[in-house]
């Protein structure tokens, strides 16, 4: 097993100081009362008493403190089952409450991913040994996708536990950080030659109607219809990502880390997305499986503005209107959040794609384009921006058509890649 370093020991033993509420004397206090306290507790020095240990679960702020290889994972549940001759049955998972996402019309809960990457329930049977108020436990277990160690302590009311040494199966994605592919414009002014977007869609033909499809998506991520700075100006979707990501790294514990542009407080600064926040497995060298940790997402929502003025600030007739486009897709991603995303990937030493393919983005696909495209006036502005392409402009009425035979073009469809292109970070 690899040894913690001291500054991770240190840090897990302070933050689980916090966690259990241990108290500490007041800088105040007087000397006389510290010689007091300091006789007194040499004259009745007892050990405090080991908990009862029955089934229970642990889950929440205030009984359960979860680390994975130092990031906090909130969200998640352990149960805790006695066992025979000292051992005990430790139950990883996750769950997750749709009406945190404080979407009218949405509730429910729904299982999210567990603990260990690929893994929605980990189960695992270390020995307990006593401690002063506590029992502790600690071992070493391979789910097959990865690898760990875990440490942890049961106390009366909480339980504090610790994965560390976690490393995948395969680390093909390891090794370098990527930024997004920047926003070029081709030399002529017409049209890009570089995007962060990742876009492919093709279709069999449709009779009287032809129409490069790939080429309306790639417009419809860079049209301007984005109002920014206090809706003096407009910003496309593609100039805001660029603007918003720094680098995206893949670990080679799991976790995928994230930096990223952050106004809260009316500070720009870089900021770091909690390493729990996204984890992954390779499952081939053409796919990998993204977990998302729901209560992270709500949460990160919250903290960053998204919703009230800060990094992505929408207006409440924007919310309005991507409303009813959430909801339907948390009904058709919600049975995939716990077993995990599947997400293509193309790498090569200067460059990555990931994207998601046609299986499962045809149905949402259709779920997005149909309803943002109903938008008249949102339509308007993007029939507008199109005419400032002349190679395009010509072609609206195809478009109209296109639009209008939207869902018979997505049964049709016999490519589809949207996603990201990443350039390496230097």
């Amino acid at each position: 097993m690899k040894p913690i370093s001291i500054a991770t020991a240190a840090r897990q033993q302070s933050e689980e100081e916090r966690f259990i509420k241990i108290s500490t004397l007041a800088g105040g206090v007087s000397i006389g009362a510290l010689i007091l306290f300091g006789l007194s507790s040499c004259s009745d020095d007892k050990e405090l008493p080991l908990p009862e240990l029955t089934e229970k679960t642990y889950t929440g702020a205030n009984t359960l403190r979860l680390t994975y290889d130092g990031y906090d994972m909130p969200g998640k549940s352990v149960t805790v089952t006695p066992g025979e001759n000292g051992a005990a049955t430790l139950t990883l998972f996750s769950e997750f409450d749709l009406s945190q996402l404080d979407l009218k019309g949405v509730s429910g809960t729904i299982p999210a991913p567990g603990v260990i990457p690929g893994d929605i329930r980990t189960v695992l049977t270390p020995q307990l040994t006593g401690g002063n108020g506590f029992r502790s436990f600690n071992g070493t277990a391979d789910t097959g996708k990865v690898s760990f160690s875990y440490s942890g302590k049961i106390y009366a009311d909480s339980l504090v536990m610790n994965v560390t040494d976690a490393r995948l199966a395969d680390v093909t994605l390891d090794g370098m950080a990527w930024k997004l592919a920047p926003l070029t414009k081709k030399n002529d002014g017409l049209g890009y030659e570089s995007l962060p977007f990742h876009i492919v869609w093709e279709a069999h033909p449709i009779e009287g109607i032809d129409i490069p499809l790939s080429e309306i998506l790639r417009v419809a991520v860079t049209v301007p219809c984005i109002p920014v700075y206090h809706d003096t100006a407009y910003s496309s979707i593609a100039q805001l990502l660029s603007q918003l990501i720094q680098t995206v790294k893949w670990m080679p514990d799991g976790n995928i880390i994230v930096t990223y542009i952050s106004t809260v407080g009316g500070a720009t600064r870089i900021a770091t997305l909690n390493g729990t926040t996204l984890q992954y497995t390779v499952e081939n060298p053409q796919y990998f499986k993204l977990y998302v940790n729901p209560l992270s997402v709500a949460g990160l929502a919250l903290t960053s503005g998204v919703l009230t003025g800060g990094d992505l600030p929408l207006s409440d007739k924007q919310l309005e209107s991507i409303l009813p486009v959430v909801k339907q897709l948390v009904g058709k991603l919600a049975p995939q959040i716990a077993g995990g995303i599947p997400l293509a990937f193309s790498k090569t030493e200067n460059a990555l794609s990931v994207y998601v393919d046609q299986n499962l983005a045809v149905p949402v696909l259709q779920t997005i384009l149909e309803t943002i495209l109903s938008d008249s006036s949102r339509l308007q502005l993007f029939m507008a921006e199109l005419q400032k392409y002349p190679e395009i402009a010509a072609q609206i009425p195809e478009i109209m058509k296109v639009i209008q035979q939207l869902p018979a073009y997505i049964e049709q469809t016999t490519r589809f890649e949207f996603g990201f292109d990443f350039i390496p970070y230097k």
